[in-house]
């Protein structure tokens, strides 16, 4: 787990899109067997991969929305004149956010700033 932490830490420090709370560098732990550590990084950039193709998908599902008025630009976040399907909160999140991946159920807030997972324990 260390291995795995490290490079993920060290992938985000070097694209540098997200700040760290984690302020101490990881060693990666013990050396692992060369086939394993190999095994780890096809993982890692096979993960890397699939996030490169999920954000360009919503990103280009986000500007569709935009040009035909789906969505508008209220501020700093994206408003929906009308109702929009998604597979999931996290899907509709991700993609009016223009992200990768959101947890829907944190970022989706009714207006009085209940999140959409308390509001659902609330009514359930």
């Amino acid at each position: 787990m260390r291995y795995l932490e490290s490079a993920l830490i060290n992938l985000a420090k070097k694209v540098g899109r997200v700040s760290l709370e984690n302020v101490a560098s990881p060693t990666g732990g013990a050396p692992l067997p060369e086939a394993d550590a190999s095994n780890m990084d096809v993982l890692l950039n096979s993960w890397a991969e699939a996030t490169k193709v999920q954000h360009a998908t919503r990103q280009e599902l986000r500007s569709k929305l935009f040009a035909d008025g789906a969505l508008r630009s209220e501020g700093a976040v994206a408003v929906a004149t009308r109702d929009i399907v998604f597979s999931s909160p996290s899907a509709a999140s991700a993609t009016a956010l223009g992200r990768a991946s959101s947890n829907g159920r944190i970022e989706w807030k009714t207006q009085d700033g209940q999140t959409l997972s308390a509001w659902e324990q609330s009514v359930g």
